[in-house]
């Protein structure tokens, strides 16, 4: 059931929500048609690796990101005076942004979704893999993961692609990437739509959920890399005990085939920056582009979004919490707040039916 609610929020549910719930059915989503990035054929998809030859790799190696992403165009029926495309040819297309130790196939189910979806304003659907996660490759990592650079790599891709205006919708750290891009360079973004995730800092002391994904991320660490992937998986159970959770994680671990013609594992690797994410941690947990007071409430000079803001938040996840909206109302004055009730802190994976239906309403307004 979902309950929209006013600018200040009525309540959060106080239960505790981790790092990924209950997301079996989630992970074994298969594409809808998966394509390299040659020119599309049917289907509407395409995933587009950026070239690598001074487009992807800034010879300093501290650069923005070209991001690694996925296109779904539209596939709706058209009426008539209905257009998609880039914002300077019709509608703004969308961008979505994965969550911590996530990827862009974690939007996959939404992104089809919207595809198919969205008929009075269809758009083009972008859903990128943020700096250090998916697949945008080891000349890519970079040692900062503070949102004023990762909305930078945001902001690089779009120019690259040459999307003037984009719709952002971004999921807990993917959130916070968006709020950041919106804050930063409010004329790149024509609506911000943020899932379970608050423009403040989350620390230990104050916030289980975040001890555990501190916990998580320590043990990832510690996984032996000349051992396979099920051994990683053997030696996680002690350190993560939900078996969803473990296997999610592992989604960034591949095994490293030997030269008999790939059969057996000599070893593995992590596809994401685990080392520089477990060191950057504290960034993550933070907001850099607006520094808060203490107690969260924001500082006395900030940039502010005045676009229509849209959150979503899962009604018993505990990220977004009544002591947030002070933070929430001073960087995002225009702002609408929505509780999915039952969902947890991955809300669109958890009721995806909701999360669709509140996009169109908000995209089709």
């Amino acid at each position: 059931m979902i309950s929209i609610l006013g600018t200040p929020i009525a309540s959060v549910v106080a239960a505790a929500a981790i790092l990924c719930p209950s997301i079996s059915a989630f992970l074994h989503a298969e594409p809808v048609c998966p394509h390299s990035n040659l020119p599309r054929t049917d289907g509407g998809v395409r995933d587009a690796l950026p070239l690598r030859s001074a487009v992807n790799v800034d010879a300093a190696g501290d650069g923005p990101v070209f991001l690694r992403y996925t296109l779904y165009e539209p596939r709706a029926p058209r009426p008539p005076g209905a257009v998609a495309g880039p914002s300077s040819r019709g509608n703004a297309p969308i961008v979505l942004l994965h969550g911590l130790l996530g990827n862009r196939k974690n939007f996959q189910t939404i992104a089809s979704a919207l595809q198919v979806g969205l008929i009075v304003r269809p758009r083009s659907v972008y859903s990128l893999d943020l700096r250090n996660h998916g697949e945008n490759g080891r000349e890519t990592w970079r040692q900062s993961m503070t949102y004023r650079d990762m909305a930078a790599d945001v902001i690089r891709t779009l120019d690259e692609l040459g999307i003037q205006k984009c719709v952002m919708v971004g999921h807990s750290m993917g959130g916070k990437v968006a709020q950041a891009a919106a804050l930063l360079h409010p004329e790149r973004v024509e609506g911000l739509c943020v899932m379970d995730i608050a423009p403040v800092r989350y620390t230990e002391e104050d916030d289980p959920n975040w001890r555990t994904i501190r916990e998580v991320v320590d043990a990832l660490v510690t996984v032996d890399l000349l051992a396979g992937k099920r051994d990683a998986d053997r030696h996680l159970r002690g350190r993560i005990d939900d078996p969803a959770l473990r296997a999610f994680v592992l989604t960034n671990l591949e095994d490293v085939r030997g030269g008999d013609g790939g059969k057996a594992a000599e070893g593995s690797r992590w596809k994401i920056n685990i080392d520089v994410i477990a060191s950057r941690l504290h960034e993550i947990a933070g907001f850099d582009p607006a520094p808060e007071a203490p107690g969260g409430e924001g500082a006395t000079s900030h940039p502010t979004y005045d676009g229509e803001t849209f959150y979503i938040n899962g009604g018993a996840s505990r990220y977004v919490r009544h002591s947030h909206m002070g933070a929430i109302s001073a960087l995002f004055p225009n702002h609408m707040i929505t509780t999915v009730r039952g969902a947890g802190h991955w809300v669109h994976a958890e009721a995806p039916d909701d999360t669709v239906a509140l996009l169109k309403t908000y995209l089709e307004r």
